[in-house]
This record gives C-alpha cells, sequence and structure tokens, in this order.
C-alpha cells in the first residue's frame, strides 16, 4: 500500500469483492461473442446481487426459483468472485485446525466441484492443464468440515440444492476485505487474467 496509496476517502469501492468477478465475466462472454466459438450448449451470463441481505443469497435464490431457462436445461454453473488477490501475504482462510492459510503465485481455491459431479471437478483440472495458465487448484474449501462454510455461503448452493453441479472460483480472503481499501491498483491482474482463462476454457468444455 506504500507503494499503491490509497485514496483518502470513505467510499467502499469493492474491487476484489465484487468488482473482479464482475468483470471476469463481462471479458469472459465478450470473448465467446467475439472469438468465433460455437459451442453445442448455450451459455448463460447470470449477475447474482443481494448475496449478503436478509434472507442472504438473496439474487441467486430469487433466480433459482424464477429461471429464465427451465431449471433441469441447466447442466453446470459457476461463480467467480474474489480473483483479483490471492497473494503469498493474504490469509486466504484458515484450516480446520484454524492455523491461517496462505496464497501464492500460482494459487485459486475451488469450491463445490466434485460435490454432486466427480466429472465436473475433472473437467476443471484437464482445462486447467489446457489453458497452460500453471495455476495450483486449491481444494481445502470442499471438505465438509470447512471451517469458513464458503460453500454454503455462496450462490453456488443454491443452484446445488436443485441438483446442479457448481463450482465456486476464488482467490479467497485478504487484508482489504470488506474495507475502503479494497481498491483496484491492489488487484493482481496478471494473476487474474489466468483465472479468467481456467474459467472460460472450463466453460468450454462443459458447454
Amino acid at each position: 500500500h506504500k507503494a499503491r496509496p490509497i485514496r483518502r476517502d470513505s467510499i467502499y469501492n469493492g474491487a476484489n469483492d465484487g468488482g473482479s468477478g464482475t468483470v471476469a465475466l463481462l471479458e469472459i462472454a465478450e470473448q465467446f461473442a467475439k472469438g468465433g466459438l460455437k459451442p453445442k450448449r448455450s451459455i448463460l451470463f447470470v449477475w447474482h446481487t443481494s448475496a449478503e441481505l436478509n434472507p442472504p443469497l438473496a439474487g441467486s435464490t430469487f433466480f433459482t426459483g424464477h429461471p429464465t431457462v427451465p431449471l433441469d436445461s441447466i447442466v453446470a454453473e459457476f461463480d467467480v468472485d474474489m480473483i483479483g488477490r490471492g497473494e503469498v501475504k493474504d490469509e486466504v482462510g484458515v484450516t480446520k485446525d484454524e492455523e491461517p492459510r496462505h496464497g501464492n503465485a500460482d494459487f485459486v481455491e475451488v469450491l463445490g466441484s466434485r460435490r454432486l459431479s466427480t466429472e465436473l471437478g475433472a473437467l476443471v483440472e484437464h482445462a486447467n492443464v489446457e489453458a497452460k495458465g500453471g495455476l495450483h487448484i486449491d481444494y481445502s474449501g470442499e471438505t465438509q468440515g470447512d471451517p469458513d462454510g464458503l460453500y454454503c455461503r455462496n450462490d453456488l448452493s443454491s443452484y446445488a440444492r436443485y441438483g446442479i453441479p457448481s463450482a465456486f472460483f476464488t482467490t479467497g480472503y485478504y487484508a482489504d476485505f470488506l474495507q475502503v481499501t479494497d481498491e483496484p491498483q491492489y488487484i493482481q491482474y496478471q494473476h487474474m487474467a489466468r483465472i479468467v482463462q481456467l474459467v472460460s476454457a472450463t466453460t468450454l468444455k462443459v458447454a
């Protein structure tokens, strides 16, 4: 932060928490629209809101309760958020023993990809190899005993309750989480771009 000072205001810009996932979906949508790729299945892009209202996950709950396409036509769902950090200094989560977990230069966490479908988990792994991004997929949050409980607190659980296999791509928590210092100058853009490539490649495989 000393090298890239914060702006002296009280605005919660949410560059990573919300912003990174939002622009990632825009980039992937543009890639499919302009890249000439013609997958066999349609791809639906949905920006869920109101995850932290009462009741929680209001946006994704509303969509799955009032879908724009039949739910049984949705074969998989991906969530992408907080993918712009994950540095070594970032405490991305904790272990079952409540020891801190830290990111690294190749870090990405994937939640839920094997909960309802081992095939989806395999597709994520294959896409990671083919995308040649060199990412190391962390599955610490896959376990039922994940102390952070991210699987049940994430929008993918709104789809999973209907039996739709889902995966959440993230770089986890970080020092500026829910702070006014969550600003774009602290995003690790090259790292983020590699994760976007992984999500795009996985989407293409599923479609």
